[in-house]
């Protein structure tokens, strides 16, 4: 029934609730005050590259196409990310192999 599923869903939502309370009440404040220090430094920086990143759009970009030169060769002819499917063009080994053919 619907009221049970409700139900059911409070009681979660009860526990998790008590689950927070005693991991936090179980540290010493100096320990919860040098974790909230480290996610506020955390959030700063995060928050400064995208403000950055976002008045810079030509760095966002950059980043992005840097990004992905740098992995999806990796992933993809590797094939980590997709099996059988290869990021390198079929010219790119003809070309090579002529290369070779003509050096030796």
């Amino acid at each position: 029934s619907i009221r049970g599923g409700g139900h059911h869903l409070s009681t979660i939502q009860t526990k998790a609730r008590k689950m927070t309370t005693t991991s936090t009440t179980s540290q010493s404040p100096k320990k919860q005050q040098q974790q909230q220090q480290q996610h506020q430094k955390r959030k700063t920086i995060l928050q400064k590259i995208i403000s950055l990143l976002t008045a810079q759009p030509f760095l966002l970009g950059l980043l992005i196409r840097l990004t992905l030169a740098l992995l999806l060769p990796i992933f993809l002819d590797d094939g980590v990310l997709l099996k059988g499917v290869k990021y390198t063009d079929v010219d790119y080994y003809v070309f090579t192999d002529a290369a070779i053919h003509v050096f030796n």
